[in-house]
């Protein structure tokens, strides 16, 4: 089948020009439709956030409901850390493959019981294997979410929409902290946990109801087409007798994992997942142990609470604000500022101290480097790869990343049991987004991305 973007022209009994819907979406202005359907991906994001953050706020209550020692409970961290970068592993490819949607569902219900279900456990190993199972579920959900959100957004706000969807996740990372210190003691975390599974549970319908599925993956399916026209009627697209196309034929494309090393994309899978592996160290090395690293500088544990919601405060501005930069003035720039300011922020953190005037708002400024940059580096995908792979680059780049942070967490426990300082951490961590920069350098070299690669 041609577009009609190739010149030809039909004869006698040929077919229509076919329509490109991937062109038309990235053409349309934004409609109602686009509004409701990322305002329901960056809840699910938000759910993400709770989820993910709860287990920190409240694990000084589960050490002592439990009777755990810290590295026990970086141990329960960690292998969270790391089965969610198994479930975007595995779970980016199906999702190219079998529908974003669907996968995002199955993921918002498994989570949403391995949470609830984690309410009722008294011991180390079931902790360890619900939050094993739950971090499955929660790393699935994440590069099909994103993949949703790149391919409804017109192209010409692309970074700033998933941006925007991926600020969730340090939105629900600051509610939680807000609301615990509110309203739930840390003693309550058996109750947190209940209502954080019944949450999803609701939340998955929602998703059903609201988002629509992978127009490449409908165009696939026997009754593609029909089904196709109606999610395009959300956006006001006048109704056509045109036969519909997604994009060079993309939609009949299977993309397996291995083609992210094909010609074109190797250096870029390679550099991407290094990136994503180091700059997440720190993130959820500060994610997890930030609470307790300020109550042992001193802090109470109220004011711990509220500052590591500062934080996260930050970081939601950093990721909304990245996501409109990169629209604005590209890539290399916006990584080389978020880096820098990064390493710079948490050097002078170590050498303040919570008591210092200048603490709250370096640590903001922290956040929005770091959880900011979390958040441009989870959109990279769908910057740099086309629509066919987006799921699946998006699931090796944020599952290797998340594999390979898993170190975080242990690192955290591992500092505090041979008596680390707070600030002898925070200089530590504060090395590691300048090796970042050093490959984001190699990862920019000029070539054509983002606006051409991306489509």
């Amino acid at each position: 089948m041609k577009s009609s973007s190739d010149g030809h022209r039909p004869q006698g009994n040929e077919p229509a020009y076919a329509m490109d819907v991937r062109a038309l979406l990235e053409l349309l202005p934004i409609r109602p439709a686009h509004l409701l359907i990322f305002a329901t991906l960056f809840f699910v994001q938000v759910f993400e956030g709770i989820t993910q953050l709860s287990l920190a706020y409240a694990a000084s209550a589960i050490v002592v409901d439990l009777d755990l020692a810290p590295p026990a409970l970086g141990l329960v961290f960690a292998v969270s850390v790391g089965a969610a970068a198994v479930g975007a592993l595995m779970a980016g490819t199906i999702g190219d493959i079998v529908g974003p949607k669907r996968t995002t569902m199955i993921a918002l219900l498994g989570l949403g019981l391995m949470t609830a279900l984690a309410s009722s456990v008294d011991s180390l190993p079931e902790l360890i294997v619900l939050r094993a199972l739950g971090g499955i579920f929660s790393g699935a959900a994440l590069p099909n979410v994103i993949a949703l959100g790149a391919q409804f957004a017109p192209l010409r706000y692309r970074a700033t929409i998933v941006t925007f969807i991926v600020a969730g996740f340090p939105t629900g990372a600051m509610l939680t902290g807000v609301l615990m210190a509110a309203f739930f003691p840390p003693e309550a975390w058996r109750t947190i946990f209940l209502v954080i599974g019944f949450v999803a549970l609701v939340l998955a319908p929602v998703l059903f109801a609201i988002v629509p599925e992978s127009l490449p993956i409908l165009l696939r399916r026997r009754d593609g087409d029909p089904r196709a026209r109606r999610v395009l009627d959300r956006f006001y697209v006048p109704r056509s007798d045109q036969p519909i196309m997604w994009g060079d034929s993309l939609a009949k494309q299977r993309v397996p994992l291995l083609d992210l090393f094909g010609p074109g994309f190797r250096r870029t899978s390679l550099l991407l997942s290094a990136i994503c592996i180091v700059h997440l160290i720190v993130v959820y090395f500060l994610s997890n142990w930030l609470p307790i690293l300020l109550e042992q500088s001193g802090a109470s544990s109220g004011r711990a609470l509220n500052l590591t919601a500062f934080f996260n405060f930050g970081g939601i501005f950093g990721v909304l604000l990245m996501g409109r930069l990169i629209d604005l003035a590209g890539l290399r720039r916006v990584l080389t500022g978020l880096f820098i300011t990064g390493s710079a922020s948490l050097f002078s953190l170590a050498l303040s101290g919570p008591a210092s005037p200048i603490f709250m708002p370096v640590l903001a400024i922290a956040g929005m480097a770091l959880v900011g940059g979390t958040g441009v580096l989870n959109a990279l995908p769908s910057l740099l790869y086309p629509a066919a792979m987006r799921a699946t680059g998006g699931g090796w780049a944020i599952g290797t990343g998340h594999l390979g942070s898993a170190t975080g967490p242990l690192l955290g426990g591992y500092l505090l049991q041979v008596g680390w300082r707070a600030d002898q951490a925070l200089s530590l961590a504060a090395v590691l987004p300048l090796i970042a920069l050093a490959m984001s350098a190699f990862l920019l070299i000029p070539r054509r991305f983002a606006r051409t690669s991306a489509h």
